[in-house]
């Protein structure tokens, strides 16, 4: 290391002390080994208090960003999980779409770029939990991608209340998604027939009881394991009036040969067509082609998101386990698996009923 450039630099501080380009200009160029030169060469007591000034204001400035950041991280994801709690059947997703256009509500931004970066942090805060993170960052790409469209040449409040009106309309779109996907996939369920679903789905829930208001069948639920999620799943279509059956996860390939198609929800639908589901879904689709039987995919269009893995390695690790979980996976189960588009018969959406190879195209346009 020269500390001859760094020395000239040092002398020419003691004429304009009070510059705060000179002053940027230290703080960039001296590290710690070379603030150690520098005493060493000169200790007047003069220019040794001049860097310990420098020193004392970069770390306050330092240690206030981070804990202005960790504070807003805090209260994001209190906000989030407060959202999850107070209503047990919403979706991560749309309580991360609600997370964010709170934000937008109440925090002003003097440009884009303060905003995009803003977003991104909450993301990263809800992301900070035990909770599946799929749908979390799938809604939170999407709504910050649709608030600013083509927003060139405003000024930046107006620019603010443009995208709050588009946040409050998409967010409204993507609640009324469940419905939309109920009345298309409930004309698939005839009377009389039996339906295999796993563990427990809100969007899979909505459709089973649109279908029973006139017709009868009867739904085997997997248990869903590790929390069995099944068995919660079992109780809500009881309380609808819907026959149904908690079987074992394991006893998936025995119930196949008698039931007449499979219905799953999603965590996530990939580039390919291929979802990220409960762990165990692969398993019941390999089941599926094998036995010749429909497997029927509801997932609401925040769900769609730009991931292309190509067998369940490569799907990232804070997808498939949990935080806490994360430093050592060795020894984990994980929570969800990867489901690839040829063993997917038909995909309900809001934006229609898909085939998986038309996924492709509905991202192109959800993200153009």
């Amino acid at each position: 290391m020269s500390t001859i450039c760094d020395l000239k630099t040092w002398n020419l501080c003691q004429w304009v002390t009070g510059s705060l380009v000179i002053y940027d200009l230290i703080l960039q160029r001296l590290s710690g080994e070379c603030i150690i030169s520098i005493l060493v060469q000169d200790t007047t007591r003069k220019k040794l208090f001049f860097i310990e000034i420098c020193l004392t204001k970069l770390k306050l400035k330092m240690s206030t960003g981070s804990d202005q950041r960790t504070d807003a991280a805090v209260e994001v994801r209190n906000y989030f999980l407060n959202l999850l709690e107070q209503d047990k059947d919403l979706s991560s997703g749309i309580a991360a779409i609600k997370t964010l256009l709170m934000i937008l509500e109440k925090k002003r931004f003097d440009t884009i770029h303060i905003l995009h970066t803003t977003m991104r942090d909450a993301v990263a805060a809800m992301r900070n939990t035990d909770l599946s993170i799929a749908a979390v960052v799938s809604g939170g790409e999407l709504f910050c991608r649709f608030i600013t469209l083509s927003l060139d040449d405003k000024h930046m409040e107006e620019c603010r209340q443009i995208m709050l009106h588009r946040g409050k309309i998409f967010l409204t779109k993507l609640l009324n998604s469940r419905n939309v996907i109920a009345q298309q996939a409930k004309k698939f369920v005839t009377d009389g027939c039996r339906v295999l679903t796993h563990s427990r789905s809100r969007v899979v829930l909505k459709a089973l009881i649109s279908a029973a208001k006139n017709k009868e069948f009867h739904v085997y639920v997997t248990q869903g394991g590790p929390d069995n999620s099944g068995t919660e799943m079992v109780a809500d279509l009881e309380k609808a009036g819907i026959s149904s059956t908690l079987i074992l996860d394991s006893a998936t390939g025995y119930v196949m040969e008698s039931v007449d198609f499979v219905m799953v929800g999603a965590e996530a639908v990939v580039e390919s067509g291929g979802i990220i589901n409960r762990i165990g879904t692969f398993t019941m689709g390999l089941c599926a082609r094998e036995m010749k039987k429909p497997f029927y995919v509801l997932a609401e269009s925040f769900k769609f998101t730009r991931l292309f893995p190509l067998n369940q390695r490569d799907l990232p690790d804070e997808y498939k386990y949990s935080r806490k979980h994360l430093v050592d996976v060795s020894k984990v189960h994980p929570q969800v698996d990867y489901t690839p588009p040829a063993y997917i018969t038909l995909l309900f959406t809001d934006l229609g009923i898909l085939t998986p190879s038309a996924v492709s195209d509905e991202l192109i346009k959800l993200y153009m």
